[in-house]
């Protein structure tokens, strides 16, 4: 299963000498030379000032996929996951300034995390009752300070030898 992402900064750039306004689903993240951080949501005005840095970041909200390996019961098993869900930048100068440039790398560590925690406990003859359990467990995440998540869904696609 390939996996399905998106990089949020559109572009980066010394700002233009003429207003630049961002379109629908963007949000223009202008830094001054003081290095504090301006955003322009579509329909604002810029206001006119001297920007050391201009990036345009993709606030529109998009579906994701993933695939990953989590532990069984049995160490020497691990079920075959694809994990889908929505995203959307909340806070375009968090993701500009972290240069976050794939969601979904970005992303996995924290829901890899979440899924193995939940896993573990669960046998492969358990399947059915894990990816219930796996999919209750991201429904109490809802992303972090940068990042809005939801929508999620988790299938378990099978059960490999887990690497040794």
């Amino acid at each position: 299963m390939p996996t399905i992402t998106y990089d949020p900064i559109l572009d980066t750039a010394a700002p233009p000498r003429s207003p630049v306004r961002p379109w629908p689903g963007t949000a223009l993240v202008l830094v001054t030379v003081t290095g504090l951080p301006l955003v322009v949501l579509y329909g604002e005005r810029v206001r006119v000032a001297e920007y050391r840095h201009a990036h345009l970041v993709d606030v529109a909200g998009h579906e994701l996929r993933m695939a990953a390996r989590l532990p069984t019961r049995d160490p020497g098993l691990a079920f075959a996951a694809t994990i889908g869900f929505s995203c959307q930048v909340t806070n375009p100068v968090m993701v500009a300034t972290s240069g976050i440039r794939d969601t979904a790398a970005a992303l996995r560590p924290r829901l890899v995390k979440i899924l193995r925690q939940t896993a573990r406990h669960y046998e492969k003859a358990d399947a059915a009752v894990a990816e219930l359990a796996l999919n209750c467990a991201l429904d109490r995440y809802y992303g972090n300070s940068a990042m809005r998540l939801g929508e999620f869904t988790v299938t378990l696609d099978g059960v490999e030898r887990a690497p040794r």
